[in-house]
Parts: structure tokens; C-alpha cells; sequence
């Protein structure tokens, strides 16, 4: 039986022009669902895998407050990411019927998800995308009490939410419930994972899927694609043939302002295929682009 995920995805102001390009390929993965709670009108051509619940950052905040039973009240709709480890508890209601529940962002396109969630990466019971840290932009948590409540296992977990600046908590103080001494000897970590019944069971894999980081490119190097292929669901870049799991466009993006034009991004979209380099997305086929 293949396990079900739900993603769980607040989201408030507007949304950025590249969204219809995540949303197309989220529709190609149909057996992953999508929750976003947000003031934003849902967008055209939502599939059946994702749902939108209309809501303020305000009354969002007061419904987290008053789950976790602290003041959650910032009006800065990046602190969220503070708040990502809590989803699972905070959304308990929605995720009851699920096996997994996690978070991603959207500032990336995916790949065919379930190439690399096989069964047997999901026998773990945690999965993040980054060797050593829990990914902000996509990790995944077997529904579990245990695990919709670690978070509460953080130190000064409630001081970090309620605090107005961004405390980093999903990739740094959740990810030390799971990952530590990240740079000693491996016996010293086997060490401290056998006296941490949190870090029994976890899968944390490098799927190289965010550009120009601290974290290499497979070859060791911080020589990146600077082409990147969606074609019906399967994603690829200039390096070669093989898929990836998700881009994760987090430089990128910052070249795109507000003068790009993204009057085009909806039918673009709904391409069979097309291709995303650091001056935004197109309906260009790879085998046009390459021969440019």
C-alpha cells in the first residue's frame, strides 16, 4: 500500500509570478497532497491534489497561538518558517488520516516525487533532502505523536516562536533533535544517535536541489547546472539525463524583480515542457535551448 503524504502550506501576501510553474508540477504528482491556508485567491487550474483554505496571517497566527498555547502574533509572514516544525501539531485535524505530513516551500518545481520517496525510504519515520540538517524547503515526518510534538523538545522553543526575528528553527535547533556533531567522527555520532530515540530511524540524503549554497554540486565542485528541465513531470538539468527530485530556485530567484514579466507563466505552464534558467522560466524545449 503507498504511504500518503499531505504538505502543509501556509502562505500569505501574493503570489510570486513563477507560482502557476510550481503548481503544474505538483498536479504531476497526484498522489502527494497539498494543504495552503492564505489570503491569496487559489489560483486557475488547481488539481485535486491541492487545497487552498482562505484565511488572514492574522487569524493564522491566533489559531497557532491558540494551539500551542503562546503569542504567536508577527506580522512578518517569513517567521513562519519558524513555525514549520509545529505544522504536524498545530494540524493535527488535517493530517489524521495521512501516514506522513511535512512542509516545503514554493519557491521550486518538482520532479516525479515518488522516484525517490520509494518504500523503502519511507520505512523511516523522518526524511529530509540535506545530509545534515532537516531541509526547510521539503522534509517529511511519519504521523506520530512522538513526532508532532518534537518540536516541544527543542530548547526555548516557546522564547524562539514568540521572538519577532527568525530564529532559522526548522534547519537549526529542530534539526539537532535528529542530526548533531555533524563534523566529528563518526563513532561520536553513532554514539550520541543511540541515546536519542528521535535519531533512531531517519533518512537524510542529499538530493542536490538547491543552487549556489555552501552545499557542492555531486562532482564536489560549485559549478552548477545553469539549466534546468521540467518535461511532464520529470525533471533534469544541462549536466545530463538523470531526474531529480525538486529545483529549488532560491538564488535564482532574486534576479527576477518586479519589472519581470510573468504575463505568460500561466499558459507556459500548462507546456508539456520547458526550462528555467537564472532569467526566469520559458517555453523553450530543451533540445531548442541546446542547439541556441
Amino acid at each position: 500500500m503507498t504511504n500518503s503524504i499531505i504538505l502543509i502550506c501556509p502562505y500569505f501576501g501574493r503570489w510570486p509570478g513563477w507560482f502557476p510553474y510550481f503548481v503544474q508540477s505538483c498536479k504531476f504528482n497526484p498522489t502527494i497532497n497539498w494543504v495552503f491556508f492564505s489570503n491569496c485567491e487559489p489560483p486557475e487550474n488547481v488539481p485535486d491534489n491541492m487545497v487552498f483554505r482562505k484565511t488572514t496571517l492574522a487569524e493564522y497566527n491566533a489559531m497557532a497561538s491558540d494551539r500551542l498555547a503562546i503569542s504567536f502574533k508577527h506580522t512578518r509572514p517569513y517567521k513562519l518558517c519558524d513555525l514549520k516544525p509545529a505544522y504536524g501539531y498545530i494540524h493535527e485535524d488535517i493530517i489524521k488520516d495521512y501516514d506522513f505530513w511535512g512542509f516545503c516551500d514554493i519557491d521550486l518545481v518538482f520532479g516525479n516525487i515518488r522516484e525517490f520517496l520509494t518504500p523503502s525510504v519511507l520505512s523511516h519515520d523522518v526524511i529530509s533532502t540535506h545530509q545534515k540538517r532537516i531541509s526547510g524547503h521539503f522534509s517529511i515526518f511519519r504521523n506520530t505523536e512522538q513526532l508532532r510534538t518534537a518540536f516541544m523538545k527543542a530548547k526555548r522553543w516557546k522564547t524562539i516562536l514568540e521572538d519577532d526575528n527568525n530564529h532559522r528553527f526548522d534547519e537549526r535547533h529542530f534539526s539537532n533533535l535528529f542530526v548533531k556533531f555533524k563534523h566529528s567522527p563518526a563513532f561520536v555520532q553513532k554514539l550520541w544517535e543511540s541515546t536519542m530515540p528521535l535519531a533512531a530511524n531517519i533518512y537524510f540524503k542529499e538530493q542536490y536541489s538547491t543552487m549556489s549554497t555552501k552545499i557542492r554540486w555531486e562532482d564536489g565542485t560549485l559549478d552548477f547546472p545553469s539549466t534546468w528541465y521540467w518535461k511532464n513531470g520529470k525533471l533534469s538539468n544541462n549536466r545530463g539525463s538523470r531526474e531529480y527530485m525538486y529545483f529549488h530556485f532560491l538564488r535564482w530567484k532574486t534576479y527576477w524583480d518586479s519589472s519581470t514579466d510573468w504575463s505568460s507563466a500561466e499558459r507556459n505552464s500548462l507546456e508539456d515542457e520547458w526550462a528555467i534558467t537564472e532569467t526566469g522560466f520559458s517555453a523553450v524545449k530543451a533540445a531548442d535551448l541546446a542547439s541556441v
